[in-house]
């Protein structure tokens, strides 16, 4: 358990900081994709180190988190593997995801009623979810705009959780809410700025 509370630790802090230098760098560029990518595959062993831990000491609430973080890293993922690939359909992994992550919206949405944070997060999970139920049911061809839109929200909201267990793990003080929520209102603002800002730049061209 100390091994993977380790590896836990080390490799959140490679996710926090290669998802600092995709968000900071010029997007579409070489070390974008670079950083990107490491964050990607340092989050994925972050939420399954999690996973393994939440089960192991029956934390059930690290687990919601876990799930919630895997849920916008892998669908902020796919969206632009989808976009550069031309191929705008869901495979049967992604259906896996979708159905897991419904589960536990649910759940997180049940408690709560008796946890704000819990609220908090699943509530912007149960968007992200509806969105992409919305986009199946429509059964249409995925434009490249919503694509990539979909990519900045869900990645720029997976980072968010990075920076939250960050601070919360690692600052004391007497208002934690507000290193919960925090980073949630920040970066949500900052995520409907991006996406205004990047769909002025692509009118633009």
């Amino acid at each position: 358990m100390d091994i993977i509370r380790y590896l836990h630790i080390a490799i959140g802090t490679i996710a926090l900081l290669s998802g600092a230098i995709s968000i900071i760098v010029v997007k579409g560029s070489r070390l974008h994709r670079q950083a990107g990518k490491w964050y990607v595959y340092s989050m994925f062993f972050v939420v399954a180190s999690a996973v393994y831990m939440s089960i192991t000491r029956q934390n059930d609430f690290l687990l919601s988190i876990a799930i919630f973080s895997f849920y916008l890293t892998w669908t902020g993922k796919r969206a632009v593997d989808r976009n550069i690939s031309g191929d705008s359909k869901r495979y049967l992994f992604d259906h896996f995801v979708m159905l897991v992550a419904s589960i536990g919206c649910v759940y997180m949405l049940y408690k709560g009623f008796s946890n704000i944070i819990l609220l908090v997060f699943g509530g912007v999970l149960f968007f992200n979810i509806f969105v992409d139920l919305k986009e199946q049911l429509k059964k249409k061809t995925v434009q490249s705009t919503q694509l990539m839109t979909g990519h900045i929200g869900r990645m720029c909201g997976a980072y968010i959780a990075t920076v939250t267990a960050f601070l919360v793990n690692t600052v004391t003080t007497t208002f934690p809410l507000v290193l919960w929520l925090g980073p949630t209102l920040v970066g949500g603002t900052f995520i409907a700025y991006s996406i205004m800002k990047w769909k002025k730049n692509m009118s633009d061209i």
